[in-house]
């Protein structure tokens, strides 16, 4: 009855394919009731509805539907992942680092806004513009707008090399990115352009050679393209996870692939954090992973080429690496980049910095950065038994 309650949704005969999922969520059998739960969780087909995608995987469940169970499992499994995130966080914030951060990010705000008081008394003073200005600003403001046969509005401003960089976006959920405009090339795409626009997919052309601080941050990406053209990567580019003061929100892009350009020598500070990215590829010529590029991912792999020197701070903190190889390249590694893993197989080259106290460690664990330090500073794959063990060893 699902499928056919599909085809009658195709046909447009919405009132009989509502009818037929009425009669799947009250009387159908659990594989269907299961199956349209799904679809009600992912937003598939249908609009997204998680109260009926409980509802429905909780009957099919209780009916004794091993996959229902299988699933309704896995979310509680999720949840506490979650939770225990979110305590880790706030024990980091109450700690003196964090405090240390808080402060910070509270001098920041408060110099931003006399910064923004002291330019609104500077534009005050400023003579009035005539009209024949604002008219000529707002036509050539308007020459730099692209309106686009999709529906989708572009907003641009001119580079001193003659290009273009993306500043805003309206329109669909599903966008294109222009290459040109006007037979102008677009290289770039600046801070915030996309911010929070609810984008399902992005397609990024060649030619594109710099994604700004948050330009994707708070969509709701599943996976991203980006071309060999692109060079730089920003802060929080595809970061969606986290409210302005670092909680994590669970909502937003949840990139489950990316692919990182052969162009690229630096990922920026949270670029990919808080996605759904279960492995990563990171093209050799990278030289700096910034502090939470991955931060918060349920990351399975990794491959760290052998031109990357420093991993920053928290950079592949919670996620679920059972092994990892740090490359001879690596001199440095930040507090907590590899913290909240499994990690029972460390594989890493000779005098490599890390921090040694406890809880803050590269790796968040004690007995590994006593092995490493007090055992020289030796190169090698060290061991553990199990995760509870505090032993390591080098072979």
């Amino acid at each position: 009855m699902l499928s056919v309650a599909f085809e009658e949704l195709g046909k447009g005969n919405y009132a009989k394919s509502d009818e037929m999922f009425i009669q799947v969520e009250e009387y159908g059998a659990p594989e269907a009731q299961f199956k349209l739960g799904c679809l009600y969780a992912e937003g598939k087909a249908i609009s997204r509805n998680l109260t009926k995608a409980n509802e429905l995987i909780n009957k099919a469940a209780a009916k004794g539907y091993k996959e229902a169970k299988n699933w309704l499992e896995q979310k509680e499994r999720e949840r506490k992942e979650r939770e225990q995130k979110e305590r880790e966080h706030q024990e980091w914030l109450a700690s003196e680092e964090g405090q240390r951060w808080q402060e910070e990010e509270k001098r920041k705000q408060e110099e931003e806004r006399n910064a923004r008081i002291l330019r609104e008394a500077k534009r005050k003073k400023r003579n009035k513009i005539t009209v024949i200005c604002a008219v000529a600003a707002v036509l050539s403001l308007i020459a730099f707008i692209v309106y686009r046969s999709t529906g989708s509005f572009f907003e641009f401003k001119n580079n001193a090399q003659g290009t273009l960089t993306i500043t805003g976006y309206s329109g669909k959920k599903e966008v294109v990115i222009p290459a040109t405009n006007k037979g102008i090339n677009v290289t770039e795409i600046g801070n915030k352009a996309f911010y929070n626009k609810k984008l399902i997919s992005v397609v990024i052309p060649d030619g594109i050679t710099a994604i700004g601080d948050h330009a994707f941050y708070g969509n709701r990406l599943r996976s991203v393209v980006i071309p060999n053209s692109v060079i730089t990567i920003g802060e929080s580019a595809f970061s969606s996870n986290f409210d302005k003061k670092g909680y994590p929100t669970y909502e937003g892009n949840n990139l489950t692939s990316a692919n990182i350009p052969d162009n690229v020598t630096s990922i920026g500070r949270s670029a990919f954090a808080g996605n759904s990215l279960t492995s990563i590829f990171i093209p050799y010529g990278v030289t700096f992973i910034e502090r939470s590029a991955f931060y918060g991912n349920p990351l399975l792999s990794v491959v760290i080429p052998n031109s990357v020197t420093t991993i920053g701070q928290t950079a592949f903190y919670g996620n679920r690496l059972t092994s990892v190889v740090i490359p001879d390249s690596v001199t440095s590694i930040g507090e907590n980049s590899f913290k909240g893993h499994q990690l029972t197989s460390i594989a890493i080259g000779a005098n490599v910095t890390l921090d040694s106290t406890k809880d803050k460690g590269a790796f968040g664990e004690e007995g590994f950065i006593t092995s490493y330090n007090k055992g020289g500073k030796l190169a090698g794959t060290y061991t553990r038994p199990d995760t509870k063990s505090k032993t390591w060893t080098r072979r």
